[in-house]
């Protein structure tokens, strides 16, 4: 899973649906801004610090595609995958 899909995203976001900021403007719409790669991060240190090292690679892959993708606006359709 080197270069993720948008369906790779949003499945690898869906254990952490419920966060707010930009981690779940991502998810729900395919946002990314200027906090999407600080907010995942944040969520890669408490995943680590849980001991849920798999969790954190996973979301370390995001980042990458977050860094890659560049800020854009809400995706049409991001939710229908």
């Amino acid at each position: 899973m080197d270069l993720l899909t948008d369906d790779d995203v949003r499945a690898i976001l869906a254990p952490h649906v419920d966060r707010r900021g930009a981690v779940g403007r991502l998810y729900d719409t395919g946002t990314v801004d200027q906090d999407t790669t600080a907010d995942l991060g944040a969520l890669i240190i408490e995943l680590t610090d849980a001991g849920r090292f798999d969790d954190a690679d996973r979301v370390g892959k995001v980042l990458g595609y977050a860094e890659r993708t560049g800020e854009r606006e809400p995706v049409p359709g991001w939710s229908r995958g």
